[in-house]
Order: C-alpha cells, then structure tokens, then sequence
C-alpha cells in the first residue's frame, strides 16, 4: 500500500514537470524565440531525470521526486521572474503577442502601435531588454497603405519635439550639444538598419533624454510606405 502511494506521488509529481515542459514548448511554438529553448531546456532536463531515477527499484522515489520536483520548479520561477528575454518576429499576426510579452517586463508599452493597420506588411518586431547599463530597444517596421501614412504625418507633425531628415540628424545633435552644454548627447533614438535601408527617411522625435550613457527616446521613421516605430 505505501508503495503504491508512493508511486501515485512520484508520478502526478513527474507530470507536473512534464507539464511545465510542456508549456514552454507550446510557448516556443507560438512565438518562435530561440531564447525560449534556454529557459524550457532545465524543465525537459528534469523531466527526464525523473524518468531515470523511477527506473530505480530499490531508490526511495518519494524522496528523489521531490527534490528534483523543487529544484525544477525553483529555476523555473527564477527564469521566468527573473530573466528579461529578447523577442523578435516577422509574422503580423504574432505582433501583438510578442509586444505583450515585451511589455510584461515593466518596458513602456505607450508608444508602439497595439494594432496594426489592415494594410500593414513586411512585419518585423524586435525586442532586446536592457541588461545591466547595456541599451535595450523595442521596435517595430512595416509597409502600409497611403492613407494610414498620411495620416500617422499629420499626428506626428503635431507631437515631435523634432521633424529632420535622416541625413541631417547627426547635425542637428550636433547643434543640440553645441547650445546645450549640459547635454551628453544630441538626439538618442534606435535606429537599427533604418537609416542605411531608408536614407532618405524622415525623422520624428517624440521623446530624447541627451544622455549617451543611459540613452531614452521615442521615434518615429518614415520613408515612403515604410514606417519604423523605435523606442530605445
């Protein structure tokens, strides 16, 4: 009898790691992110360490279960409260997911775009969380239709503290230093390859904190039919 509930433990103890495991891989399904493996990979390593130690007949499965049981389910919390993973994807309607994700991590969720318009294509959404005094950015890029274009202008038009070119960004730093002499930096935003695809973009600051060291900023890129949403 006490072999028996013993064996009933270990196994519903087995499966909830099981389980666990499984979660995160249904996890890396929806939101393909390769970082996702390093933080699943201790859950199917458990799992399995499980399986071994219940091949054992002579081992007190009661005990070998539960410490095993508490170490997976210890790293797991600390992973998952813990560790700041970056997301990225290419596929429109995953968007939202991998934006809500981002956001969980105390990061501004106020300026990308929730939605995306209908006409939104060529998708593509990085996250890269701050480490330490290491720079994190969040951006989104895509191609949409005219109207929306025209539209986001209009807004933007109203609600940058700077409208410049994207060749003449460096300049107007520059200058920005030049009459500012408390200020570490000019303009600070992420641009990723933006300016090297979109040359002739233009550039809407909404927010800049002049601080090369621990830079902030908010910007909008738009060249053409492409748009490129930044925050840094």
């Amino acid at each position: 009898m006490k072999s028996k509930l013993l064996k009933i433990i270990s196994t519903i103890m087995m499966s909830f790691v099981g389980i666990i495991a499984l979660v995160f891989l249904i996890i890396y399904l929806i939101l393909p992110v390769i970082t996702y493996l390093l933080v699943s990979a201790h859950a199917f390593l458990f799992f399995f360490i499980l399986l071994g130690i219940r091949s054992y007949e002579h081992y007190n499965p009661l005990l070998g279960w539960s410490i095993a049981f508490l170490i997976a389910l210890s790293i797991n919390i600390f992973f998952i409260s813990n560790i700041h993973m970056p997301v990225s994807t290419n596929i429109k309607w995953r968007y939202p997911q991998a934006l809500k994700y981002a956001c969980d991590y105390d990061t501004s969720a106020e300026f990308l775009p929730w939605e995306l318009p209908d006409s939104a294509h060529d998708v593509h959404f990085e996250f890269v969380p701050t480490i330490l005094q290491g720079g994190g950015h969040m951006c989104v890029g895509f191609k949409a239709d005219e109207e929306y274009i025209n539209d986001l202008r209009n807004r933007l038009e109203s609600e940058a503290n700077y409208v410049v070119a994207y060749r003449d960004m460096q300049s107007l730093s520059d200058e920005i230093v030049k009459e500012n002499p408390e200020y570490s930096s000019g303009i600070t935003v992420f641009e990723g390859t933006t300016g090297e695809d979109h040359p002739d973009a233009t550039v809407y600051v909404l927010y800049t904190n002049y601080n090369w060291n621990h830079p902030h900023g908010q910007a909008v890129f738009i060249s053409g039919d492409y748009v490129f949403f930044s925050e840094e």
